[in-house]
């Protein structure tokens, strides 16, 4: 049976008091009051008994509750009589909790319940026993938060839109005066430019419509963007929500083989990052040739 103790005298020679112990739940342990003892004497089983009954009980009831505790230590002191029997005469328990946002009250009342209500082994001892609890709350140390994913590769701007009057009196200002090259045009209102050789980023757009997409939110007459690859586009999207960015698109231009997403920054200037299918400058000469 679970509630009874066999205990057997181990040093037969000598002062030997150190005693094996089996229990009725089949475990076992020693205890010791001799010359070189080798494991708690009989006194301070009682501190161990009440103490593991008393954080079994408040553990339980704090995991429960939810509690994140993350350690738990007990210290229990005790005073005794000088005359014999050397009994007890007060035990003070500390109970020291560790965790994450642990609330005081719960660890108090915790400990409460198990006084007064749960502790078989504190209901045991002799009433006249003066024990005193005490809780002491330690705040886990925060896990250090991760750092930002880095942001992939950058192959410089894109583009530069600039919103214009007249389309077309521009293109001949661009072509004719600046000596830019004209990609194309893509309506009435759309226009492009290469800034440098043909087929070589940035490009320069030219439009006389309200900006859309991610230029759409800015109140001056400019929009830039900043090549990366094109697959880098859902990796570049998460790592800047997860800045508590707010990230609008991927938008896909077909014709250009790219996705674009769109974000603003603190003066809410809006910031495209375009990724391209073909990034190097040898792809989009030869595109450039086939168009």
């Amino acid at each position: 049976m679970a509630n009874t103790a066999v205990l057997t005298l181990e040093t037969l020679e000598g002062q030997g008091l150190r005693f094996s112990v089996r229990v009725g739940s089949g475990q076992r342990t020693v205890v010791d009051s001799g010359p070189g003892m080798a494991a708690p004497s009989p006194v301070e089983m009682l501190l161990v008994s009440l103490g593991g009954c008393e954080g079994m009980d408040v553990i339980s009831i704090l995991r429960k509750q939810r509690q994140r505790v993350t350690g738990y230590e007990i210290t229990l002191t005790g005073e005794r009589r000088q005359q014999h029997p050397r009994k007890f005469t007060r035990i003070h328990v500390v109970h020291r909790l560790r965790g994450h946002e642990l609330s005081q009250t719960a660890a108090e009342e915790a400990v409460r319940l198990s006084a007064e209500k749960y502790c078989s082994v504190r209901s045991s001892i002799d009433p006249s026993i003066q024990l005193e609890n005490r809780v002491e709350i330690v705040p886990e140390t925060p896990e250090p938060a991760a750092a930002p994913a880095a942001p992939g590769p950058r192959r410089g701007l894109s583009e530069l839109i600039l919103r214009v009057a007249d389309v077309g009196r521009s293109i001949a200002f661009y072509r004719d005066v600046v000596g830019l090259a004209l990609e194309r045009q893509d309506s009435p209102t759309w226009a492009w430019f290469w800034s440098g050789a043909p087929g070589e980023l940035p490009r320069l757009g030219l439009t006389s419509r309200p900006l859309s997409y991610g230029a759409a939110h800015t109140g001056g007459p400019a929009h830039f963007a900043i090549a990366v690859p094109r697959t880098a586009i859902p990796a570049e999207q998460a790592r800047l929500e997860s800045l508590g960015l707010d990230v609008e698109g991927p938008v896909t231009f077909e014709a250009w083989q790219a996705d674009s997403i769109y974000f603003s920054d603190p003066d809410s200037n809006r910031l495209e990052l375009c990724g391209f299918e073909h990034l190097n400058p040898a792809s989009l000469r030869a595109e450039h040739a086939q168009s």
